[in-house]
């Protein structure tokens, strides 16, 4: 067993170095993995959350403010989070400053407290107009530190 030993000391050298390097790299890995701790997915980013609630009923009332309007087919509001989605879907084709200013006219909804907290998306589709347009499905985008509304197609 000795002489064993003696002949192969390079061969168990590298059997231990490696059999310790799999064992850091398995506990290193499933700290990085798994070590959750329960924590929320969003981290700290919603800190302060509970102080500025968003009603459970704000897509009633968004659709509310466009039940007048004959333009829309359907008006969709989801908050994720710190992100408030709002999707509209047009009837008609309408030009880019009346699609954007009707949209804009979604934010009348919210506090300015829930403006300057949530981030607010606006997705703008017309899926049943037969005509192309080309500036359909048209998104706007307001941070939560601005209080413009930023515009891309």
């Amino acid at each position: 067993m000795k002489r064993v030993f003696s002949e192969n000391k390079v061969l168990l050298v590298l059997a231990i170095i490696i059999l310790i390097s799999f064992v850091v790299i398995g506990v290193s890995l499933v700290m990085y993995f798994y070590s959750g701790n329960g924590k929320d997915s969003y981290g700290d980013r919603l800190e302060g959350i509970e102080e500025v609630q968003i009603d459970d009923n704000v897509g009633d009332l968004v659709k509310e403010l466009y039940k007048e309007d004959k333009a829309f087919n359907d008006v969709i509001v989801n908050v994720k989070g710190k992100i408030i989605y709002i999707n509209i879907d047009l009837k008609e084709n309408l030009s880019l400053v009346d699609t954007q200013s009707l949209a804009i006219k979604s934010l009348e909804v919210f506090s300015e407290e829930e403006k300057a907290f949530y981030d607010i998306q606006i997705i703008i589709t017309a899926k049943t107009v037969e005509e192309e347009s080309d500036i359909y499905p048209l998104m706007g985008y307001k941070n939560s530190k601005n209080s413009q509304v930023v515009w891309t197609n």
